[in-house]
C-alpha cells in the first residue's frame, strides 16, 4: 500500500458512534430503577438487562457484521456499477473524441436497500427459530459451565493459532472436508 491508499476510518463515522454510545450511557443511567448506586446485575431491572442486550448487539453484532458483509455488499456493488458503466459507454471506438458525454451517475440505492431488507429479513427468521428452540432447551448450571470453558479453551487456542504459536494449535482449526473444499474450488474456476 503507497500513502495515498492508507484506510482512514472517517472522523464522522467515529462521531456519530460517540454521540450513540454517550445516548446509551445516558438513557441508562436515567432509565435505572430508584436507588442509590448505578448497578447493571441481574436483580436491578429488566431496562437494564436490554439495555445492556442492546450495546453488546450494537457492538459485537454490528462489527461483525460491518467486517463480514460490508466486504461482500462493497464488491457487489462495484460489480453493478462497473456493469453500469460499460453499458453506458459508447460503441464508438473514438479514442480522442472531444465531445464525449458525460457519464451518468448510477443509482445504488435499489441494490443496498434490497441487501439491506433480505439481511433483515434472514436474521429476524433465524433469530425467531433459535429463539423458539432455545426455549425448549435449558442447560444445567453445570453444563453450561463446561460449555463454556471448552468454548474459551476453544478461542484462545484458535487465537494461538492463528499467531503461529506452536505448532500443537493447528488442532484448533475446523475446516470442512476435503470433498466440500474440492467442490468450492472448482466451482470458484467457473
Amino acid at each position: 500500500m503507497n500513502r495515498k491508499q492508507k484506510n482512514v476510518i472517517d472522523p464522522v463515522l467515529l462521531t456519530m458512534l460517540g454521540v450513540v454510545f454517550l445516548a446509551i450511557a445516558i438513557a441508562m443511567i436515567v432509565l435505572q430503577p430508584k436507588s442509590n448506586s448505578i448497578d447493571i446485575a441481574a436483580n436491578s431491572g429488566v431496562m437494564s438487562q436490554l439495555m445492556v442486550a442492546f450495546i453488546t448487539g450494537i457492538t459485537t453484532g454490528g462489527l461483525s457484521c460491518l467486517a463480514v458483509q460490508g466486504g461482500l455488499l462493497a464488491s457487489s456493488l462495484a460489480h453493478q456499477i462497473e456493469r453500469d458503466y460499460a453499458a453506458q459507454l459508447p460503441h464508438s471506438h473514438h479514442k480522442k473524441s472531444k465531445h464525449r458525454r458525460p457519464v451518468a451517475r448510477v443509482s445504488s440505492a435499489l441494490p443496498i436497500t434490497l441487501f439491506l431488507l433480505a439481511k433483515l429479513a434472514a436474521y429476524t427468521l433465524l433469530g425467531a427459530l433459535l429463539g423458539w428452540l432455545g426455549s425448549y432447551l435449558t442447560f444445567s448450571p453445570m453444563t453450561r459451565a463446561m460449555l463454556l470453558l471448552a468454548v474459551g479453551v476453544f478461542m484462545i487456542g484458535n487465537a494461538l493459532r492463528m499467531f503461529n504459536v506452536h505448532p500443537i494449535f493447528r488442532y484448533f482449526s475446523i475446516e470442512p472436508p476435503k470433498f466440500i473444499t474440492r467442490y468450492i474450488r472448482k466451482t470458484a474456476r467457473k
